[in-house]
C-alpha cells in the first residue's frame, strides 16, 4: 500500500516575498531556508504538497460595502488608488518565485480578482475591459519561473460594479467611470499531476440584504468553494478551496458559522483522504464574536485535523494575518492564524510530515503613495493623473533583501566612525626641517638663523601637502557617507 506524507505550505499572495528567507512573524515561524529543504525533500520522496494562497484584492473594501450610496463612488477611487499603489503584478511575481521553490501539487487561491473597467458608468452595461486578472497573471508568472500550473477549477463568487468617482465638471458635476470586480476561488493543479472530478458552488447563507434584507449593506458579498481529485503517487486525494465572510459585527459572526456548516455537509460522506484549504477568517487569535461558534472549532467537531497542530509536524505558531489593508506596514504585525489547512480521511494512507507559511515580503511605498489614500481639489484620487494614469508605482524589496532601518543607521554610523578614525589617525608624512650643513664661513649668528630661513621656505609647502591631504580625506568621507545614506537603500529596492 501506498502511503505519502502531507507537506502543507499556508502562503499568503498579499505578503510572499522572493528571496526573503524569514518565513514569518518575529515569534517563530519555521525558517523559509529550512522549509525549502523539506520541501524539496518531500517531492523527492513522492509526498503531497499544498498551499493556501489569499491574493488579496489590494485595497480595502470594507469602506465601500459601509459607505451610503452617495459616498460610493469616492470611496471607490480611493480604494482604487490603493490597489494601484499596492501593484498586484510585482506581488504575483514574488508570490510565484516563493511557490516555484515549493512546487505544491495542488494550490487553493482566494481573492482571484478579475478587475475591469469601462469610462463612463452604466449600470445597465457591465464593464468588459479587463484592467487586472489577477489568475491569469499569477499563473504566468509561474510559468516563467519554470512552475507549470493549470486551473482545475474557478468559481466566481461577488461579481459586482460600482462608479468610480473620476473628477467633476466646471459645472460642479461628478464625472464616474465604470470599476467591475469579479471575486473568484480557484485551485491550481501542478502541470504533471493527474485531476477529475471538479465541483463548485456558491454558499446558500451570505452577507447581503437578499439574503436578509435586515443586513445593513447595499451589496451583496457571495463566497463559495471548489474541489477537485488528484492523483499523487497512485493514491486520490480529494482536494477543497473556500474562502468564508470575514464580517465580525453583531450577530453577522453566524454567517461565518453557516459557510463551515454547509462546506461540512457537502463533504460529509467523502471516503477519499480528504483536504480542505483556505481563508477560513477564523482560528487561533481571531477576537470572537458575543455568542460565536467559530468556524474553526465547527470544523474540529466535524472530525477534521487542523495540520498546523499535528503532532507529527511540529511548528511555531504559523499566523498569517494581518497587514495594513494598504500594505504601508514595514514589518508583518501577524496575530492571527485564520488561512487554514485541514485534513481528514488520512488513517492509513498519509500523514502531515510538515509545513510553513510563505513569506512575507517586507516593502517599502514611494513616499507619495505612502500617504493615506486622498484626493485633490477636483476630487481626483491621490496617485492618479488626471487622464486616470499612473503617477507613480510602488516600489518593492523582493529581489534584493534590505537591510532593516535600525541595522541601516547602525552600518552608516560605524562607517563614520571609522572614516573619522581614519581622519584623524592616517599616518602622513610628518614636516621635517633639516638645515644644510653651515658653510665654513657662516658666523654663528647666520648659523643660528638657517634654519629659520629654511623654515620659512620649504614648511609652506609641506602645510599645503597636510591641507591637501586632509581635504582629500574629508572629502571621501562625505562623499562616502552621503553615498551610503542615498544609494544604499536605493540599491536594495526593485521598481515594480
Amino acid at each position: 500500500m501506498h502511503r505519502l506524507s502531507l507537506l502543507v505550505i499556508p502562503a499568503l499572495a498579499l505578503s510572499a516575498c522572493a528571496e526573503r528567507p524569514v518565513a514569518g512573524p518575529a515569534h517563530g515561524v519555521a525558517g523559509f531556508e529550512s522549509a525549502q529543504l523539506d520541501a524539496r525533500a518531500a517531492v523527492a520522496a513522492g509526498d503531497l504538497t499544498v498551499a493556501s494562497v489569499n491574493m488579496y484584492f489590494g485595497a480595502p473594501v470594507d469602506q465601500i460595502i459601509d459607505a451610503p450610496a452617495e459616498e460610493v463612488p469616492a470611496a471607490v477611487a480611493e480604494a482604487w488608488a490603493i490597489l494601484i499603489q499596492t501593484d498586484f503584478p510585482a506581488r504575483a511575481r514574488a508570490s510565484a518565485a516563493q511557490l516555484a521553490k515549493h512546487r505544491p501539487h495542488l494550490i487553493g487561491l482566494q481573492e482571484a480578482a478579475l478587475l475591469r473597467t469601462e469610462p463612463v458608468f452604466d449600470p445597465s452595461t457591465p464593464a468588459e475591459t479587463e484592467f487586472l486578472d489577477f489568475l491569469t497573471i499569477l499563473v504566468d508568472e509561474l510559468a516563467d519561473v519554470g512552475a507549470y500550473y493549470e486551473v482545475a477549477v474557478s468559481q466566481t463568487t461577488t461579481d459586482i460594479e460600482l462608479p468610480k468617482l473620476e473628477g467633476v465638471t466646471p459645472g460642479g458635476q461628478p464625472i464616474l467611470s465604470g470599476v467591475r470586480l469579479t471575486d473568484r476561488d480557484v485551485i491550481l493543479v501542478r502541470s504533471d499531476v493527474a485531476w477529475s472530478n471538479a465541483m463548485s458552488s456558491l454558499y446558500s447563507v451570505f452577507l447581503g440584504p437578499s439574503y436578509d434584507p435586515t443586513i445593513p449593506i447595499a451589496i451583496d458579498v457571495l463566497r463559495g468553494w471548489t474541489a477537485v481529485t488528484a492523483t499523487v503517487s497512485g493514491i486520490d486525494v480529494r482536494f477543497a478551496n473556500t474562502h468564508l465572510e470575514s464580517e465580525d459585527r453583531g450577530p453577522l459572526h453566524q454567517i461565518r458559522t453557516g459557510q463551515a456548516f454547509e462546506l461540512t455537509q457537502v463533504m460529509m460522506g467523502e471516503t477519499l483522504p480528504l483536504i480542505v484549504v483556505g481563508d477560513f477568517n477564523s482560528g487561533p487569535g481571531r477576537p470572537l464574536g458575543e455568542g460565536e461558534y467559530p468556524a474553526y472549532d465547527l470544523m474540529l467537531d466535524a472530525g477534521y485535523t487542523d495540520v498546523w497542530t499535528h503532532p507529527s509536524a511540529p511548528s511555531a505558531r504559523g499566523n498569517s494575518c494581518c497587514h495594513a489593508d494598504d500594505l504601508s506596514n514595514t514589518r508583518p504585525q501577524f496575530a492571527q492564524r485564520i488561512d487554514l489547512i485541514f485534513a481528514k480521511n488520512l488513517a492509513g494512507l498519509m500523514q502531515p510530515s510538515g509545513k510553513t507559511v510563505v513569506g512575507p515580503c517586507r516593502h517599502r511605498l514611494s513616499p507619495r503613495l505612502a500617504e493615506p489614500a486622498g484626493r485633490d481639489a477636483v476630487g481626483q484620487p491621490a496617485g492618479r493623473d488626471a487622464n486616470g494614469g499612473e503617477v507613480s508605482r510602488p516600489h518593492r524589496r523582493c529581489a534584493l533583501r534590505r537591510p532593516s532601518g535600525r541595522a541601516r543607521y547602525f552600518f552608516l554610523r560605524l562607517l563614520a566612525l571609522f572614516l573619522l578614525l581614519l581622519l584623524v589617525f592616517l599616518p602622513l608624512p610628518a614636516p621635517t626641517l633639516r638645515a644644510a650643513r653651515p658653510a665654513a664661513t657662516a658666523t654663528p649668528a647666520t648659523a643660528t638663523a638657517f634654519p629659520v630661513v629654511l623654515s620659512a621656505r620649504f614648511v609652506p609647502g609641506l602645510a599645503a601637502a597636510f591641507a591637501a591631504a586632509r581635504f582629500i580625506c574629508l572629502t571621501f568621507f562625505w562623499v562616502a557617507f552621503f553615498a551610503a545614506a542615498t544609494f544604499l537603500p536605493a540599491a536594495c529596492l526593485v521598481a515594480a
